[in-house]
């Protein structure tokens, strides 16, 4: 992995930890193991553009996740993945388990603007899927799923427990087609 992939991987990490302010150049300098230059050479706006990198990159992997677990299963059966996918970081990483988007989401405007793409490609395959399946206001409730599960995720992190998330999914199942 070359510097660039290693700065994008430890910024999410990072952010995923910290969260974007608390996330400084050094920070991602010393756990990438990159040298200064790394970040100007590869991102020219500094931190801004390696966050917004950043949060592009997390958005893709889960949208990857989201368009093959949607490919060939109901969208009862995907939310289920999609919870599922999440037990191991909200069980074993403490305090490095909230989602990188939901720290992008809160930074400055560039930032947002990045996570509010992340956000919409998450809904739109999401809206898809449930179009296949046969639902109604498709593109109302993929919002309401990314809305739900996000939030859940983030008071599962709070919380130290599943509970949240689960409580998000048995809910969401009683919406979806089957």
């Amino acid at each position: 992995m070359g510097p660039r992939d290693r700065l994008i991987a430890s910024t999410i990490a990072l952010m995923r930890e910290r969260g974007v302010a608390a996330t400084g150049v050094a920070d991602l300098l010393a756990h990438s193991g990159t040298a200064r230059g790394s970040i100007y050479q590869h991102f020219p706006g500094g931190k801004t553009d390696l966050v917004i990198a950043a949060t592009h990159a997390a958005g893709d992997y889960v949208l990857r996740l989201i368009e093959r677990v949607t490919a060939d299963q109901s969208p009862a059966e995907a939310i289920s993945a999609l919870v599922e996918w999440w037990r191991p970081a909200l069980a074993g990483s403490g305090d490095a388990a909230s989602c990188p988007i939901a720290a992008a989401a809160v930074a400055d405007e560039r930032v947002r603007a990045a996570a509010a793409e992340v956000f919409a490609s998450w809904e739109n395959a999401l809206a898809g899927a449930l179009e296949r399946a046969g639902a109604h206001d498709c593109a109302s409730l993929a919002g309401f799923i990314v809305a739900a599960l996000e939030g859940a995720v983030l008071q599962s992190q709070a919380a130290g427990s599943m509970r949240p998330l689960e409580n998000a999914r048995d809910n969401l199942l009683r919406l979806l087609p089957r």
